[in-house]
């Protein structure tokens, strides 16, 4: 197919823009040679009544193109190649593309003829045309003129018009001139090759990247000489065709518009910025996402990450010709990555991250790749199908987050210009690539490698800057030798089996700013070398098992900023250790250990301090009214203690706090209503104490205005992170029916830390409705959770003002009268109030609640009507109404509430159901104060009448059984008897039958 490469336009000169000739589905080994990269010859204008028409030896069509072009083989005649002028096949273009919106929206109702009549087209066929491939009239002398010159063959070769008519027969005659130049036959200027068998192709007609074959239409002219062209016009066995389009803006964009009709289809309604491609300004280089080269004239680089974009992958990249840049990261492409884009060569960074493409990896024809991100897919098999293959000019490879197995010990030798190779969160197994020292960055955390770290790893040349070993099966001793990596900034050995002393020689890399040795297992004694490391701000030795009393090497770290020590069977306290000297710290993890005593009041010293965590210990005591000092802090977890009496009033002070975790203890008192002063607690987790009085007012102003915490997060820079910080996230996120439950199942480092950046930073990452808006937003949203204490009272109809709060639990308390209409303003996804005393109406506006997936409102005093609009909460998962006996009404026989079994309804005898019969149990009692655990053996009287219903079902069967062996084995004659009785039946109806028939006479 021949594109069009500029406007129709000629400058004085005659010149015009450089045209290019590519092919659609042309084998591999030819693609080369068909691709004009330096230029195509200069053009020549030639007369035309309606405009100026610029022509060259491949002319060109597209607005405006004059002389007679052949159509698109996929219509073409069984006679041969139909040909149309400019305007016919513009109107062509036209037409399929009407017929194509029509046939998307099924307005397309018969099918389309050829053309009028048979007749005609032969007619037409027959009739002369001129220049522009007009017919010409025969009645007028000066087309008379012309017409005879048609006729006579004469004007072919001498007037440079386009009124050649390209014909096949058997001796390979293609004009009606017989003029010849070297045995072949002389190209015209409107004359336009189709066809080509893949031997003439490569030897006769030689077309080359650098140098052209062929010479420019001028020079033709003035030589006299022309290309030669085979004399015989043949498709190839694999009826492919050749495309030849020009190489220029014009096609970038043709191209351009059909990559967004494609994503259009594909995706209905939720569309990205490419939807404007076209709708402002036709230059591409002025679309968004579209970059070109420094001239204007290409389009080199496509970026249309984060574009909402779903569905298959374009499979017609490979045309545009200069592409470097490809980014179609965070969408939801899907399905395997198309060979088309192995046809790319000229592509250096190719990032489709973040979506959900699979199969195996098959990138061999990139080899000018230089950065490659493929992390998290759905990719599998081994990598020796691209590596080492596109390994001539890779920089940063990404293969994290995939399904990839088998070994990585071989594969990357021959990448001598890597320099960044993450291969985290993989299925990788065998032995660790020893060639990892000459890289910069090297991960391969999360997989399967095994066995020994050898010390020959680390060469005296090592360029490491980070080390990621971690959640792998390594084992042995950490070779000294890694003290030759001086530009070593990050070391993960998290989550193997290494054992024996932490090496010393560490303390020589004084660019060491993480060091992470967590659930390995190292000896107790800490190297004081490590002092030392000035520039340390991580250090990580959680889950080694260490035991005893807390080193007090710890209290001398003082450069430290984080230190995490979780998991390590520590006894007694901490005031002895000195770590509460470390003011430069900001993060302290010592929980999941078994330190006692009271809390260190001296932690209040610690000013910098942002992240407290000392949940599963058994401290005891009250907790200090001194950590209402620390200003900055923005996490206290003291869950699972032993800590008694009430909350101090001072933790009021702390407008950082995001985090408070006091759940499982044994506090007591009244929730003091000076926590409504931390403005940016979102979540708040005081179940399971004994807290008693009234649901404070001032309780509802929490989380009012968490920006300027969020804001202070964004300005700080991001801490090292580890996989000890996964715990820590789904200890502090993650509870029964919360939208943070799918943390669990797809919970990776990098996930995890995703999160937690995301949250520190005020980013949502799930999404939550919006009061007063149908269109849900990413919002942060926290909880409430006061289960399991001695609450009483009513809830304050402030309660309507936590507008970040999705989940609100208030199980297990002694709340009582109405439940506030206010409740249903909130943007809930969880709401559980059961076991309590709450009476009156359910308020109708929870109705309202359309994002609620959790509603729990059972074992209550609940009374009217049963509120049919619940049926509209089309999210609910979750449904329990059950012993309220005083609600009254019908259960909805469709909808959502329908899909919930009789469990959900039970002890309610006033309510009525068309799907099943409401039991009326005893009602238990509202205070009992405890739930039934799973695993409880069942009452006496709910297991008799299942085993008197076995005993019958067994007999039944047995008897059945033995009837069968009685009339089979034994026969008994009543039943032969009957038998035969049957047969004799049987035999003389037909009988009786015919003679009826017969008039009594047997026929």
């Amino acid at each position: 197919m021949i594109y069009h490469s500029g406007d129709g336009k000629c400058s004085g000169d005659g010149q015009k823009s450089p045209a290019v000739i590519s092919l659609q589905s042309v084998p591999s080994e030819l693609h080369s040679r068909f691709e004009l990269g330096c230029g195509q010859p200069p053009m020549v204008c030639a007369k035309y009544p309606y405009m100026d028409q610029c022509y060259g030896v491949f002319s060109t069509y597209g607005p405006p193109v004059s002389g007679r072009v052949m159509l698109p083989l996929n219509i073409a005649s069984e006679d041969g190649p139909i040909y149309v002028n400019a305007k016919q096949y513009n109107g062509i273009l036209r037409r399929r593309q009407s017929r194509a919106k029509a046939v998307l929206e099924n307005k397309l109702t018969k099918a389309r003829k050829p053309y009028m009549h048979y007749s005609r087209h032969l007619h037409a066929m027959r009739r002369p045309r001129g220049c522009g491939g007009r017919f010409l009239n025969t009645k007028t002398g000066k087309d008379e003129k012309e017409t005879k010159k048609y006729v006579e063959g004469k004007d072919l070769h001498t007037t440079g018009s386009q009124n050649s008519e390209v014909l096949q027969s058997d001796s390979g005659t293609l004009n009606s001139s017989k003029e010849a130049i070297g045995g072949g036959l002389t190209l015209s200027g409107s004359e336009v090759t189709s066809m080509y068998s893949r031997e003439e192709l490569e030897h006769n007609f030689p077309i080359n990247h650098l140098g052209l074959s062929f010479h420019s239409f001028p020079v033709m002219m003035e030589n006299g000489s022309g290309s030669v062209m085979p004399n015989r016009w043949v498709a190839p066995a694999d009826h492919s065709f050749i495309t030849v389009s020009g190489n220029s803006l014009n096609t970038d964009r043709e191209i351009l518009l059909n990559l967004k009709s494609f994503l259009e289809n594909q995706n209905r309604v939720n569309r990205g910025r490419y939807s404007g491609w076209n709708r402002w300004t036709s230059n591409p280089c002025e679309w968004h996402g579209i970059m070109c080269s420094p001239d204007m004239e290409r389009v080199t680089g496509i970026n249309l990450s984060d574009s909402k974009i779903s569905g298959e992958m374009f499979n017609n990249f490979s045309a545009l010709t200069q592409l470097h840049h490809l980014d179609f990261s965070r969408n939801t492409l899907k399905g395997l990555i198309p060979d088309d884009l192995n046809r790319c060569h000229n592509l250096v960074y190719l990032n489709l991250s973040h979506n959900i493409l699979g199969g195996e990896l098959k990138l061999t024809g990139l080899t000018r790749l230089e950065k490659l991100d493929l992390s998290t897919n759905r990719f599998h098999g081994e990598v020796k199908f691209s590596f080492p293959a596109i390994c001539n000019r890779l920089v940063v490879a990404n293969l994290s987050m995939n399904n990839f197995i088998g070994r990585i010990d071989t594969f990357f030798d021959g990448c001598l210009n890597l320099m960044y190779l993450d291969l985290s969160s993989n299925k990788f197994t065998g032995n660790i690539w020893t060639g990892f020292s000459r890289l910069v960055e090297f991960s391969v955390s999360e997989n399967r490698v095994s066995g020994l770290i050898p010390a020959s790893s680390f060469s005296d040349s090592c360029n490491l800057k980070g080390l990621d070993l971690s959640v792998n099966m390594f084992h042995g001793k950490v070779p000294r030798e890694i003290s030759n990596c001086k530009k070593l900034v990050m070391l993960n050995l998290w989550g193997n089996k290494f054992s024996g002393p932490i090496p010393s020689e560490l303390g020589s890399i004084s660019t060491l700013e993480g060091l992470l040795l967590g659930n390995n297992e190292f000896s107790r004694v800490i190297p004081e070398s490590l002092l030392y490391l000035n520039n340390l701000a991580v250090l990580d030795l959680s889950y080694n098992n260490f035991g005893g009393r807390l080193q007090e090497i710890f209290g001398r770290f003082r450069q430290l900023k984080s230190l995490v020590l979780q998991g390590n069977s520590y006894i007694d306290g901490l005031s002895s250790s000195g770590i509460h000297k470390l003011t430069n710290i900001s993060r302290l993890d010592l929980s999941y250990n078994n330190f006692s005593g009271h809390l260190p009041a001296e932690f209040s010293e610690m000013v910098g301090l942002k992240f407290l965590i000392l949940a599963y210990n058994q401290f005891t005591g009250p907790i200090p009214p001194q950590y209402g000092d620390l200003s900055q802090l923005q996490a206290l977890d003291l869950s699972f203690n032993l800590l008694i009496w009430s909350i101090p009033p001072s933790i009021g002070n702390l407008r950082s706090l995001l985090w408070l975790m006091l759940a499982n203890n044994s506090l007591t008192g009244e929730i003091p209503g000076e926590l409504g002063n931390c403005s940016s607690l979102l979540w708040l987790n005081l179940a399971n104490n004994q807290l008693s009085g009234r649901f404070p007012p001032e309780l509802a102003n929490i989380g009012r205005n968490p920006t300027l915490t969020f804001e202070s997060n964004r300005r700080s820079n991001a801490m090292i992170a580890g996989p000890s910080d996964c715990l820590v996230t789904k200890r502090l996120l993650t509870m029964d029916y919360s939208p943070f439950g799918f943390i669990y199942t797809i919970l990776t480092r990098k996930i995890c830390k995703n999160v937690w950046d995301q949250l520190l930073q005020g980013y949502g990452f799930f999404q939550v409705c919006v009061k007063g808006s149908p269109v849900r937003k990413y919002r942060v949203s926290g909880y409430l959770q006061l289960s399991g204490n001695q609450l009483t009272g009513e809830v304050p109809s402030d309660i309507g003002k936590m507008q970040h709060f999705s989940v609100l639990h208030l199980s297990y308390n002694q709340f009582n009268g109405e439940l506030p209409v206010e409740i249903g303003n909130l943007p809930l996804v969880v709401l559980n109030i059961s076991w309590n005393k709450f009476s009156g109406q359910i308020p109708r506006e929870i109705g309202n609640l359309n994002c609620l997936q959790n509603l729990d409102l059972s074992h209550n005093n609940f009374s009217g009507i049963f509120p049919s609009n619940l049926n509209c909460l089309n999210e609910l998962s979750k449904f329990n109404i059950s012993f309220n006996p005083q609600i009254a009404g019908q259960i909805p026989n469709i909808g959502q509430l329908a899909t919930f079994e009789e469990e959900s309804y039970l002890g309610n005898p006033l309510l009525h159901s068309r799907l099943f019969k409401l039991q009326d149990p005893t009602v238990p009692p509202l205070n009992s104060g405890k739930q039934a655990l799973p695993g409880e053996e069942e009452s006496e009287d709910g297991f008799w009448w299942k085993a008197l219903l076995m005993e019958y079902g067994c007999g039944m069967a047995f008897g059945m059984v033995m009837l069968c062996i009685c009339v089979v084995k034994v026969q008994p004659k009543w039943v032969v008897n009957n038998v035969e009785g049957l047969h004799q039946l049987k035999a003389v109806r037909p009988w009786k039958k015919n003679g009826s028939r017969g008039g009594g006479r047997i026929i």
